[in-house]
């Protein structure tokens, strides 16, 4: 100092030394991967930017950037401090596709894959490709299974699966009767599929036809992707010729031969009053009207008939019943006693008389009988009196009458 004193004072100095950090080189990835950032050379660390990293501190931490990215990454040791950085570069992926996305198809049949979206490809059990290499390849599968599709683009690749379903042909199959006679209907059975479609347009597994000659029917029964065909032929057969006769009219008790035409076997119906059952020319004696059919059947079985209607005029159409009648010493005698007219077909009768009271005054079993206006030998006054006729004819049938007869004077 001013005064020539002096002193010596000694401070101690710390020098850090000198920090140098050893980080990973940069880097490319593939977008969605991750890689690890290794630093060292410090004592503590910190990250940024921390978008993408599963730290911001430590030695070593993840990253998994969208983008490319640039970290930067601080070193401290002591009061020394030192800087870095990495650039993670991020690759696109492929955007694999494969046209088409799946597909189905039958058994033994091949079909052509195509893809597209990278640069080189590589298809799974290269067995069943013609190239598996190829970005268009011929697919041949035995069964249904799931190809894989990798692709690769620059340093990415990435993968696509296409499911492939492999069915069975269905087997087509009609059931029907194949020979049928003419103007028949007949049901076409298909069978093996799903869905059908016949040659006249059906499309159910049914179809009902009605061949008017020999036709052939063909049948596509699929199973959605496979379809199989069928065909069935139809043998239309003519019918016989059966001709009975004309229709002919014949009084009661009297004969007709018949005249009919037949190409094959035939017999008659019904057999009654016929002299001959296995001719084409029997004599008929019906007592009634009654209607005889020839039925014919060829050797295929097909059956066709005809029908001739014998009438048989019984002469009733002649009875009568008046509703008016005069005895002797007042009216014509053609209309002079009650009677019943058309008495020959009458086989029996009963004829009763009724005044309006219920009093029975005449009654008779006879066909000639007639009532001629008396009662136990008396004339009775003119007026209304109520008849009951009960008659059995020739034909069989019976008749059953009631009515009102006036008596006049």
């Amino acid at each position: 100092n001013q005064f020539g004193c002096d002193s010596i004072i000694t401070t101690v100095l710390a020098v850090d030394p000198q920090i140098t950090l050893t980080l990973s080189n940069d880097t490319g990835i593939c977008a969605g991967k991750s890689i690890d950032l290794i630093v060292s050379g410090a004592a503590q660390y910190s990250w940024d930017p921390a978008e993408g990293l599963s730290s911001t501190t430590g030695s070593t931490v993840s990253a998994t950037p969208l983008i490319t990215t640039t970290y930067n990454v601080t070193g401290q040791s002591g009061t020394c401090t030192a800087n870095d950085s990495i650039v993670v570069e991020v690759f696109p992926l492929p955007e694999l596709s494969v046209t088409p996305a799946s597909a189905t198809l039958c058994s033994g049949d091949s079909i052509q894959l195509t893809a597209s979206g990278a640069e080189s490809y590589s298809w799974t059990e290269a067995s069943l490709f013609d190239c598996d290499t190829c970005a268009t390849a011929l697919l041949s599968p035995i069964n249904s299974t799931t190809v894989v599709l990798e692709g690769t683009l620059g340093l990415c690749n990435a993968s696509i699966q296409i499911p492939v379903q492999v069915l069975e042909w269905p087997l087509a199959q009609i059931t029907a009767d194949t020979s049928i006679c003419e103007g028949d209907t007949i049901t076409l059975l298909g069978s093996g599929g799903i869905n059908y479609l016949w040659s006249n347009g059906d499309t159910s597994a049914q179809s009902i036809v009605s061949p008017q000659s020999n036709s052939i029917y063909t049948l596509i029964a699929d199973n959605g992707v496979c379809a199989d065909t069928s065909t069935v032929e139809i043998v239309v057969h003519p019918l016989p010729i059966a001709f009975a006769g004309e229709d002919t009219t014949i009084r009661y008790g009297t004969s007709v031969q018949l005249n009919a035409t037949a190409s094959d076997n035939f017999t008659w119906n019904p057999l009654d009053q016929l002299d001959c059952t296995f001719c084409l020319d029997p004599v008929a004696s019906p007592p009634a009207t009654i209607e005889y059919c020839l039925n014919v059947t060829n050797s295929f079985g097909c059956v066709t008939y005809d029908c001739v209607t014998i009438t048989v005029d019984t002469l009733c159409a002649d009875l009568f019943i008046p509703n008016v009648f005069a005895p002797d010493a007042a009216g014509d005698e053609a209309n002079n006693c009650f009677r019943v007219y058309g008495g020959d077909c009458i086989t029996n009768m009963n004829l009763k008389i009724f005044t309006r009271w219920g009093e029975l005054i005449f009654e008779t079993q006879r066909t000639g009988d007639c009532w001629d206006g008396t009662h136990k030998s008396k004339e009775l006054n003119p007026g209304v009196y109520i008849y009951q006729f009960d008659a059995g004819i020739i034909t069989g049938e019976r008749i059953s009458k009631q009515g009102n007869v006036t008596l006049i004077k």
